[in-house]
């Protein structure tokens, strides 16, 4: 107890304090050797013990030892004696103890190795100061937020019902004309009437034409009537603003909530379908883009170069985002560059593999069967995925490694991390401009690895191109049922599919699902389920206009400014600013960056301000 309460070793946010203390009874050999602790944590796959983070070095007798263990998941303890100056489990003579425990964040627990029995030392693990409530902060944020989208909500149907703001507006206005220049209306025709009944011709005929020039002056001033504009996909747009309004929140640390950031390796959270879903709406927005130019009558070459001068744009963007003044370290891929090619490689097909127009355009399946060469071209893509992931030599590591290296797979492939799409990226880029601290980082203590590497590519065009199917259906059928039972269809299909290449496990499938490698059965998964939100959406946005699609529609509407200013402006107040590290005060802040750039966006919607490139 006078350890705990003296010592200045603090907890970090998901972490509580463990102290060691060795107290067993030094009259052997075996008691005379110092003792060793080691952690596994359960969010590590087939992974090596690894020292715990503290005081570093041997446990003598009567000496304590804090250390730091991970509460966000359970934690595997190994106190062990080993064998000579070695200080691994693997190589250990004697294992003292093993216990599997969840600790609680910011608490404070006492391991007390002590006693003789036998050829053993007996530990026992002690709470001595209660934790705090992880999820708390988080359950108060969702309260907040629903009491304020249901006050929101009451306060728009008043408006929509009873029109209070434009009540209002008039009133004001007519109050304001009034006061200046007097009641024009009543002016007129008091006047007007007054000279009528006068009898007199002359009067009469400056009546009626005061009524023609009043007639007149009106038929001017009215507008004329416009044609009647195409009703743009507001589901689209609310569906793009949520993908980015939830990567905003993930960039700005979500709280610091482990499903509110990346998996480590395997897996999959709230954070990995952003990223995937704005690829595939990308697609969706390209085939309602491309049928509008065709529409105008735009060739083929001024479409193709359209395409081409986006994708760059798209390129240097990304490429300005990653801190490019540091030329020795400037990382070339990147989440703008993914955008740019796979928006290149789906355009170029899309604009010179036409549809087949043998194809009757009121088949039930013509939004597929028409455009089977371009299937053809991106099954092709995905098979070259698949052969160079499973059949690439890499020195040192076995052939078709999916692994993260490191300590995974008991410390067996460390330098291995990717398998060939890492092995393939230090060829092309160099250890020095990739991703130098990936997710695998400090779970699996892996080397540089780049998520947005060259083999994901290939898959996300794929899904990109999986959202261009989404577009076809809205372009070639204009009912909503049609639309939606496809959606729905494609899916469950989709689901299906990645669902089975990773065998519905998340480490012993053939294919895992994996963000950090682009994994087929994670695009399948990813694109199912964007296919099944966009009906959602559609629903409830399109249909039957039950939600307007606010606040998210308005930052779908300027993705690309609302992204790049997040990036530029996240070290900056009010978007961020240093607060405690606690979830609480770390979950505050991120909203208030999300919450921000919401009103940067309705404000640039109300003044009808958007960024195109």
């Amino acid at each position: 107890s006078v350890f705990l309460k003296n010592h200045k070793f603090d907890a970090k946010v998901d972490t509580a304090i463990l102290l060691v203390l060795n107290d067993a009874d030094n009259t052997t050999e075996r008691m005379s050797l110092p003792l060793y602790i080691n952690a596994t944590s359960d969010n590590c796959n087939n992974c090596k013990p690894w020292a715990l983070e503290g005081d570093q070095g041997k446990l003598t007798h009567n000496y304590g030892m804090y250390l730091r263990v991970d509460t966000r998941f359970g934690v595997m303890v190994d106190v062990f004696v080993p064998s000579g100056n070695r200080s691994t489990r693997s190589e250990a003579v004697y294992l003292d103890g093993r216990f599997h425990q969840t600790f609680a964040e910011k608490g404070e627990y006492l391991l007390m190795s002590h006693g003789n029995r036998g050829n053993s030392v007996d530990c026992d693990v002690y709470q001595t100061k209660s934790g705090i409530s992880t999820y708390g902060p988080l359950w108060h944020a969702t309260l907040a937020i629903c009491c304020i989208s249901v006050a929101c909500s009451i306060i728009m149907y008043l408006e929509r019902r009873y029109q209070l703001w434009l009540r209002m507006q008039c009133r004001t206005h007519d109050r304001l004309v009034n006061a200046d220049l007097g009641d024009t209306e009543d002016f007129s025709g008091k006047y007007t009437s007054r000279v009528t009944s006068s009898g007199d011709p002359e009067a009469s005929e400056a009546a009626e034409a005061l009524q023609r020039q009043q007639s007149q002056l009106n038929n001017e001033t009215s507008t004329p009537p416009r044609k009647r504009a195409t009703k743009r996909l507001r589901s689209l747009d609310t569906f793009r603003g949520l993908s980015l309004s939830i990567m905003i929140f993930v960039n700005y640390e979500g709280g610091r909530y482990w499903f509110f950031n990346h998996s480590r390796w395997n897996g999959l959270t709230v954070a990995d379908c952003v990223f995937p879903w704005f690829i595939w709406i990308m697609g969706t927005s390209m085939v309602m883009s491309f049928n509008s130019l065709r529409r105008k009558g735009m060739s083929r070459c001024a479409m193709s170069m359209k395409v081409i001068r986006r994708a760059i744009i798209l390129f240097a963007i990304g490429l300005f985002l990653n801190n490019g003044f540091d030329l020795a370290h400037w990382r070339i891929p990147g989440v703008l560059q993914r955008f740019g090619v796979s928006y290149l490689v789906v355009g170029l097909v899309d604009v010179f593999v036409p549809p087949l127009k043998f194809v009757s355009k009121v088949s039930p399946v013509y939004d597929v069967v028409a455009f089977l060469p371009q299937w053809i071209i991106m099954i092709c893509l995905v098979i070259i995925h698949t052969a160079i992931t499973f059949g690439m030599h890499v020195p040192g590591c076995p052939t078709g490694y999916l692994g993260p290296g490191g300590i995974g797979n008991h410390h067996k492939y460390p330098n291995c991390t990717g398998g060939a799409s890492g092995y393939l990226d230090h060829l092309v880029f160099g250890r020095k401009h990739m991703y130098r601290h990936p997710t695998c980082t400090d779970t699996y203590h892996c080397q540089p690895y780049d998520p947005e590497g060259i083999l994901g590519s290939l898959t996300s065009i794929f899904l990109c191109f999986l959202g261009c199917q989404a577009g076809r259906i809205l372009v070639v059928y204009d009912q909503g049922v049609p639309r939606i039972a496809r959606w729905i269809v494609w899916g469950c299909i989709l689901g299906a599919i990645g669902t089975g290449l990773c065998e519905a496990s998340q480490n012993t499938g053939m294919i895992p699902i994996n963000k950090n490698l682009w994994s087929l059965s994670f695009i399948l998964v990813l694109g199912g389920g964007a296919f099944i939100l966009l009906a959602i959406c559609y629903i409830l946005v399109d249909v039957l206009e039950v939600w307007s699609g606010a606040p998210f529609y308005y930052p779908g509407m300027n993705s690309i400014l609302v992204y790049v200013g997040s990036e530029l402006l996240q070290k900056f107040f009010p978007f961020s600013f240093k607060v405690s590290s606690d979830h609480s005060g770390i979950l505050a802040s991120s909203l208030v960056g999300v919450s921000v750039w919401l009103v940067v966006a309705f404000y640039l919607n109300h003044i009808k301000f958007y960024l195109k490139i």
